[in-house]
């Protein structure tokens, strides 16, 4: 289960090792066992949290191609109400930038570029290109004509040098398989 598979990343975010099978290497060939038991580990790992991100992508594939952004019963209904909230931190002015971290189809996107108002500029960064072309969609059904989607993984996303009045990460920064990755991003 993706509990399972998320339990074990965080595990292995803070180093948790099998103590047993670490003193049966060291009885062994030290040297040689435990950087084939470091070697394995990663591997092994590497291949879970891939497993992780297919399953994850899968998910979105699958809940973005069957329902529809504002739909009852799921969670795609309505915006985060903290996501909400954190608008009032930002104030008012002619122009605000915004990001918007694992965007989606526009749940959060589409409110704030309400809140602002038409002169905000505000990037929608997702993996998907299915919920970056369905976001397009949902902005233009909703009147929302300033949001520049873009597909890409947020690990690789690069900020520019214009400064943001707004980054917003709603379930995606967890996304990031490795601790090192997430300190780089950060």
């Amino acid at each position: 289960s993706s509990v399972c598979l998320s339990h074990q990343i965080v595990f292995w975010w803070v180093g948790k090792v099998d103590v047993h099978e670490i003193r049966e290497l060291l009885d062994s060939e030290p040297e040689k066992d435990l950087l084939h038991y470091n070697k394995a580990k990663q591997e092994q790992k590497m291949s879970i949290v891939e497993q992780a991100r297919e399953y994850e992508r899968r998910y979105h594939e699958e809940l973005y191609g069957n329902h529809g952004l504002s739909e009852p019963g799921t969670w795609l209904f309505k915006p985060a109400a903290y996501a909400l909230k954190s608008l009032e931190l930002v104030s008012k002015q002619e122009y605000v930038r915004a990001l918007d971290l694992g965007g989606g189809v526009g749940r959060h996107s589409i409110p704030i570029a309400k809140h602002f108002g038409p002169t905000t500029e505000i990037i929608c960064v997702d993996l998907l290109e299915t919920a970056i072309k369905r976001m397009a969609i949902n902005a233009k059904s909703q009147g929302v004509s300033n949001i520049k989607g873009i597909t890409a993984d947020v690990e690789t996303f690069g900020l520019g040098d214009k400064p943001y009045d707004l980054i917003l990460s709603i379930s995606c920064i967890e996304h990031i398989p490795t601790k090192t990755r997430l300190e780089n991003f950060i």
